[in-house]
């Protein structure tokens, strides 16, 4: 089953309308894949989870303020944020195996190569959400291999290519 993740930030206290948030799916940068525009325009707590679920990918993601009423559009900076949606068919994990016990420092992760694939997008996390304020590397790389840059805590650490 796909879900979407809880997206969080934090309220600001100037707000008067809500915020528009917008999520964009990496392999369609040029349009949103989602957008609180195309369900009634705001959303007025501090956090969403996109609903239909998103189908598994790469995204990024934008909160902007809406300080008047009736700019649906959002006014300021966005803020912005990553995150993968787990379950990409076309990638296939190597190693390590789930469960399997890694090196916490130079942990080496593989895949087998997907076709048409140029370059892979890379995150590791402490969640199984993978919710990118959990991410302790990403990155892209042109190889089927990452190595891991940072050390990686005791405990489960999870990965998506």
């Amino acid at each position: 089953m796909v879900s979407s993740p809880e997206l969080r930030w934090e309220p600001l206290a100037h707000v008067v309308s809500g915020y528009v948030v917008n999520i964009i799916r990496a392999e369609d940068a040029e349009h949103p894949s989602w957008s609180t525009a195309d369900f009634g325009g705001l959303t007025y707590g501090a956090s969403l989870t996109p609903s239909p679920a998103l189908p598994p990918g790469h995204y990024t993601w934008t909160v902007s303020r809406v300080t008047r009423p009736g700019d649906p559009l959002g006014q300021g900076p966005a803020s912005t944020g990553h995150f993968v949606v787990p379950g990409d068919p076309h990638v296939t994990l190597v190693s390590p195996e789930p469960g399997a016990i890694v090196p916490s420092n130079g942990a080496i992760l593989r895949w087998a190569p997907a076709d048409g694939a140029g370059s892979y997008y890379v995150a590791v996390a402490t969640d199984p959400t993978m919710a990118s304020d959990k991410w302790l590397a990403d990155g892209w790389t042109d190889m089927t291999e990452f190595a891991v840059p940072t050390e990686l805590p005791a405990g489960p650490v999870y990965w998506i290519v």
